[in-house]
């Protein structure tokens, strides 16, 4: 009888070890799959931002090729945005800008000025609560006789300021009467503004 008992025990015992080896391996086999799963769709993800982004730069190379056969010789370029398209692109020869993607011609260009704004920084005070453990050891030492003190940290904080330059370029254009569009950089806002400039001097 009790060799039947040992037996039956030795058995379930097995069976549960086979069981929790069987559930381990299926685990692991499953979060094996799952990660291939994902390295595919990662790397579908990936070739697919590639194609896009090869599709699109030459799109645009196409759409520069296009605008030098109409317009002329790219005379000069001034990035001012993540999208290359709204930049500023000056043909010269034929008297055209193109301007956050708009074409206009040098006539009808008017005026130009700069608008600096500035949003002054903060100084934040931040205190923070004293450390948990600290005051538990802090309070069984003030039950002893020692003199109980709680700690707190304080951290200051400086926000810079931040300085923008606004441009606003006047046009005759009745669909489009002023170009606005935002800076952060004095030099390239002044590089803008000069050009500007001598268009709308050559329609005085």
């Amino acid at each position: 009888m009790e060799t039947m008992i040992i037996t039956s025990l030795i058995v379930t015992i097995c069976l549960i070890c086979f069981a929790i080896g069987y559930a381990i391996k299926t685990a692991r086999q499953k979060d094996l799959e799952d990660k291939k799963a994902e390295e595919k769709e990662r790397a579908k993800r990936i070739a697919y931002l590639k194609e896009r982004e090869q599709k699109e730069k030459q799109d645009w190379e196409n759409l520069l090729e296009e605008r030098t056969k109409q317009y002329g010789m790219l005379t000069k370029h001034i990035h001012i945005q993540i999208d290359k398209q709204k930049d500023i692109y000056v043909y010269e020869d034929t008297k055209t800008i193109f301007i956050l993607g708009d074409k206009y011609s040098f006539s009808e260009i008017r005026s130009c000025t700069i608008d600096k704004e500035v949003i002054r920084g903060r100084t934040t005070t931040m205190i923070t609560e004293p450390d948990r453990f600290e005051m538990n050891m802090q309070e069984l030492l003030y039950g002893l006789g020692k003199k109980y003190n709680v700690k707190s940290q304080t951290k200051v904080i400086n926000t810079p300021d931040i300085v923008k330059y606004n441009i606003y370029i006047g046009t005759s254009k009745i669909s489009t009467p002023q170009i606005t569009f935002t800076l952060k950089v004095s030099e390239k806002a002044n590089e803008i503004k000069n050009l500007i400039d001598i268009i709308a001097a050559t329609n005085k």
